[in-house]
């Protein structure tokens, strides 16, 4: 074997296997793989070695006896970047004599190996040079010739090299590989003199180069491409991969993002304008921007009014939906020129609020006002909020005006984007204003650089407030147990201009209360307060109590009584009422009022009690004469406490059943004294207390004071001599106990 960049040697043995001495001319060839180079003869005379190129030529006249032989030695140079299998063949030329010609029928042999052929007048041997491992690693390296900006998302026009290492890692010889590289979609190879072969123009394209290494070394490349302008439909990220015929290949695939438009819609409802009889004006304020790096091309905002005011169209038995004359309107946002409208839209057939033919730069905004005229004819009034929604889209910069936008289903939900659609986007609802006069276009939201909040629909109510009927509900309790009585006081206002005829007040009582008959009582203002006839629907859960009209400006109290079941304990304990009229085209908001519930003498909760004493005669029990500890402080695990009374004692209610650890806070208790165990509970420790609590049981837990010494029976009595505990009591460090 050899070794990449070293010497070698080759030793060629003629022997004679005739019966007499050669004769004259003596000679052979030598052809030398490739990477290997004759350097000089080191043995062999009388023959002399010379070459030309590869081919070794050695020529003398030497006398040979009959079975002997001559050994011709010479070196040779190994090339650094050899590898692999090594094959030399040597043919006699001259014979001395022998009148036969070489007939080379032998086969390459295997590595370390050598052969002849049948006449004896061909050798061969072979020999290797160990190969190295090429280690193939790829990163994005420049952008315009620049390093790669943090946070970089490529656009069209921009120049990337990308770098490619190819470095032998093994350490044992030279390595060679063939490099393929693949021109990314949405880009043209850009490169000049980089050794690519010249098939890699167009993306999706391969080229390649063969690069040699030597062992331990590093080859470098580049691969330089242009992102597209425009891009292609579809491309949203530049996947450039590179691969490798032999080694490995570390980091193969460079992935970079690309920067499309980006667009956000704001939308915002006004007060409806209640016009009379089933009629409502609904302003709208939209504003569409680019809140992106790169310019938003052909931009279109649809608005299609189908689904939220079915109930208005003609087809479903309303008397109509339409656009206000003179109310839409599309201007221009700050430092904007460009924004058009499209004076077709009508809401439905033609849902484009914008004419699609200009772009929005970074920064630039449209701004755009309308008012929606909803006739619900016969149809109720929709008491739920309606749902309404803008959808954006931008399309690729040359693909034509994007005049329809979205396209959508007969009942109004978007069924497909433009075509060549890069970016789109859904409304994020925006709160209106209170203080709008009803039927008033929104002053614009502001649109900051990254709006925040999840695409959500802007919901309009038609009832509640906007008719001008106020509700209000009260309970008598916060709080209440298992049997407990609860009143309820409901409040209606009719703050419109039109009675509110054959109200009904809608109540739905929480889970386990039930209505008590005869303790409705209704008032009207400025009248006197009457008893009023029990609920359609009692004992509950949802109950309707008619109280007549309630006439404009006018104001009425309902009161009435439920009591808390057994099953309350499982609801949430909230009261939701409504006032409508008896049609329920005109409905109030909705009311609440929470009562919680708690089980009372049927609870779960345990309950623990116990005392703090001097214990003089260790039998861990308080006798008569031994006295209590106040002020000492009790936790629990959670970081409950609580503080022993005058006589030492505690108490707490409120256990859940499980273990609990009751613990003694030192600093509580007096100067030099120490606690002892006063049962197996105290696990060894006499500062706490372990309390297995089950179902409403009533745990003891004392705690023994052992010392019994003067100086804490002193403090003991001084602080039973201030009276009833207000906080915890320490004594000063290091001073004399306290005297009375």
């Amino acid at each position: 074997s050899f070794t990449a960049g070293s010497t070698g040697t080759y030793n060629v043995t003629l022997s004679n296997i005739g019966g007499s001495v050669t004769t004259g001319l003596v000679g052979f060839t030598d052809t030398l793989p490739a990477n290997l180079t004759f350097s000089a003869q080191t043995a062999g005379a009388p023959l002399v070695c010379s070459a030309a190129g590869q081919i070794v030529t050695c020529n003398g006249t030497p006398n040979i006896a009959a079975g002997a032989s001559l050994v011709v030695s010479y070196t040779v140079a190994v090339s650094p970047t050899a590898s692999g299998a090594l094959t030399n063949r040597v043919v006699v030329t001259s014979t001395g004599g022998d009148p036969r010609s070489a007939n080379c029928d032998n086969p390459d042999p295997a590595v370390g190996a050598n052969n002849a052929s049948g006449d004896g007048l061909c050798a061969k041997t072979t020999g290797a040079v160990p190969g190295g491992n090429p280690d193939v690693t790829k990163v994005l390296s420049q952008v315009n010739g620049a390093a790669v900006p943090a946070g970089y998302l490529a656009k069209a026009g921009d120049v990337l090299t990308y770098t490619i290492n190819v470095q032998e890692t093994s350490g044992a010889g030279p390595a060679t590989t063939v490099v393929t590289e693949t021109t990314p979609a949405g880009t043209t190879y850009s490169g000049s003199g980089e050794g690519w072969s010249a098939s890699c123009a167009a993306a999706g394209t391969t080229c390649n180069q063969t690069v040699t290494v030597t062992a331990s070394s590093l080859q470098v490349k580049t691969f330089t491409v242009t992102v597209r302008s425009p891009l292609p439909n579809g491309v949203t990220q530049l996947v450039n991969t590179v691969a490798s015929s032999t080694g490995t290949c570390s980091s193969c695939t460079v992935t970079t993002p690309l920067s499309t438009p980006k667009l956000a819609v704001l939308k915002r409802a006004g007060t409806p304008n209640f016009l009379g009889g089933r009629v409502f004006d609904v302003p709208y304020r939209l504003v569409v921007g680019n809140i992106g790096t790169i310019p938003a091309a052909n931009v279109q905002v649809n608005d299609n009014l189908t689904s939220t005011f079915a109930a208005g169209l003609p087809a479903n038995g309303g008397a109509g939906v339409s656009i206000v004359p003179g109310s839409f309107t599309v201007g221009n946002g700050p430092n904007t020129t460009v924004c058009q409208g499209n004076n077709q839209y009508n809401g439905f057939s033609n849902s484009a609020l914008l004419s699609g033919g200009f772009d929005l730069q970074p920064g630039e905004s449209c701004v755009i006002g309308l008012v929606v005229r909803v006739d619900f004819g016969a149809n109720p009034v929709p008491t739920d909020a309606l749902l309404n929604t803008g959808l954006a889209s931008s399309t690729t910069p040359g693909s034509g005006v994007n005049q329809t936008g979205f396209t959508f289903t007969p009942e109004g939900l978007p069924q497909n984007p433009p075509v060549g659609v890069v970016s789109q986007t859904s409304s994020i609802d925006v709160a209106p204003i209170p203080s709008l006069p009803p039927g008033q276009v929104p002053p614009p939201p502001l649109l900051t650089p990254t709006p925040s909040g999840q695409p959500t629909p802007t919901p309009v109510s038609l009832t509640g407030t906007t008719l001008g009927v106020l509700i209000m509900k009260q309970a008598s309790v916060n709080q209440a147990e298992i049997g407990d009585t609860v009143r309820y006081t409901i409040t209606v206002r009719n703050q419109d201009t039109l009675p509110l005829l054959n109200a009904e007040l809608e109540d739905v009582l929480p889970a386990g209360f039930s209505y008590l008959d005869g303790t409705a009582w209704l008032t009207v203002k400025g009248g006197a307060s009457q008893a009023l006839a029990d609920p359609i629907g009692r004992p509950g859960a949802k109950l309707v109590f008619p109280v007549g009209t309630l006439v404009q400006q006018g104001e009425l109290t309902l009161t009435y009584r439920v009591r808390v079941g057994v099953l309350a304990m499982r609801g949430d304990g909230i009261n939701r009422v409504k006032a409508c009229s008896a049609d329920r085209q005109r409905c109030s908001n909705e009311a609440r009022a929470k009562v919680k519930v708690t089980a009372g003498v049927f609870t779960s909760d345990a309950c623990v009690m116990g005392k703090v004493f001097v214990d003089c005669n260790n039998n861990h029990v308080q006798d008569a004469e031994e006295i209590g500890i106040p002020g000492v402080r009790l936790y629990l695990e959670e970081g409950t406490f609580f503080i022993t009374d005058v006589e030492g004692k505690y108490s707490y209610c409120g256990l859940s059943p499980k273990s609990h650890v009751l613990k003694v806070d030192s600093r509580t208790l007096p100067l030099k004294s120490y606690l002892t165990t006063t049962s197996n509970r105290n696990l060894g420790d006499a500062n706490s207390l372990w309390l297995d609590v089950k179902n409403g049981e009533l745990m003891r837990g004392d705690f023994a004071e052992g010392s019994c010494s003067n100086t804490v029976l002193e403090q003991v009595k001084a602080r039973r001599s201030q009276g009833e505990v207000r906080s915890v009591e320490t004594e000063r460090k290091g001073g004399p106990g306290l005297r009375f």
